[in-house]
């Protein structure tokens, strides 16, 4: 005897067992697996999608093989708000992780600029500025002047590295351009003087000077800059070939309400004023 509401409720055990009563049976396995369906609805697996990243401190980097620092904090919001599980690659050179990104082999890297070479197997959203052409000289030299940062110098660039067209073509009018097979070669024919100047991304640049004993005080950021384009900024891509793609839009989705909430601009945030970069050599 069971009482529902008020109601009253009889039904012998003994009918269960034989005859008519096989139907409440079956109505109670059925419940029972409707039940665990809906269970297990509601936590399914996400769909896991992998960063490749760097060392690139102070945005991102590892520590005891786990990675820190403010982007990390960003990707783990944007993957929460995608409804997707964030894994990382181990530290991958950039170059590494684009090849990887074109093959399919990695899901999601961070600050990229555009190309249109990477935009055929790269989906680029924007979220931060640029600095893909900071100044940085030799510190027992006199700091170039303001007005005429680069008239008559001798620019150093790194072929591996993407700078904006029309820059480089208002550099190539003022100033003699020589190129590096990448940033730590560029930064070398700066220290040996073949070069009075070496533009190069501002926080890999600084990260290169930092982890080699013999550009760490000798290489600094000058303190007069190229003016900021304000149409220079980096991107997130999602490779064309990961198996998620079809995420895109939650992703873009999701992108936006962090951008809207001023948690995507790195070189303006105070917690890249207290990372310190850790010597790795």
């Amino acid at each position: 005897m069971t009482q529902a509401g008020g109601i009253s409720l009889s039904l012998p055990i003994s009918t269960l067992r034989a005859g008519e009563p096989k139907m409440y049976q079956y109505v109670f396995y059925a419940l029972m697996l409707l039940v665990a369906s809906n269970a297990l609805a509601v936590e399914p697996n996400k769909p896991k999608l992998e960063w490749c990243l760097d060392e690139l401190p102070p945005r991102h980097y590892f520590v005891e093989g786990i990675p820190q620092g403010p982007m990390v904090v960003m990707m783990k919001k944007l993957a929460e708000r995608a409804g997707f599980e964030l894994t990382f690659s181990p530290p991958t050179p950039s170059s590494r992780c684009l090849l990887k990104m074109k093959n399919g082999q990695t899901d999601l890297m961070t600050g990229l600029l555009f190309s249109t070479e990477r935009a055929a197997f790269i989906k680029l959203w924007p979220f931060d500025e640029a600095r893909s052409a900071a100044v940085f000289i030799r510190k027992d030299t006199p700091a170039p002047n303001a007005a005429n940062l680069v008239n008559g110098q001798t620019l150093v660039l790194a072929k591996n590295r993407v700078y904006p067209e029309i820059l480089i073509k208002q550099l190539s009018r003022e100033a003699r351009l020589i190129y590096a097979d990448d940033v730590e070669d560029a930064l070398a024919m700066l220290l040996y003087g073949d070069a009075d100047i070496m533009l190069g991304p501002q926080h890999v640049t600084e990260f290169a000077i930092n982890k080699n004993k013999r550009f760490a005080g000798l290489l600094v950021l000058s303190p007069n800059q190229l003016p900021v384009s304000s149409n220079l900024v980096n991107h997130i891509g999602l490779s064309r070939y990961s198996k998620h793609i079809d995420l895109a839009p939650q992703i873009e989705q999701a992108l936006q309400s962090l951008i809207i909430e001023n948690k995507t601009h790195f070189y303006q945030s105070s917690s890249l004023n207290t990372a310190e970069p850790r010597n790795t050599q």
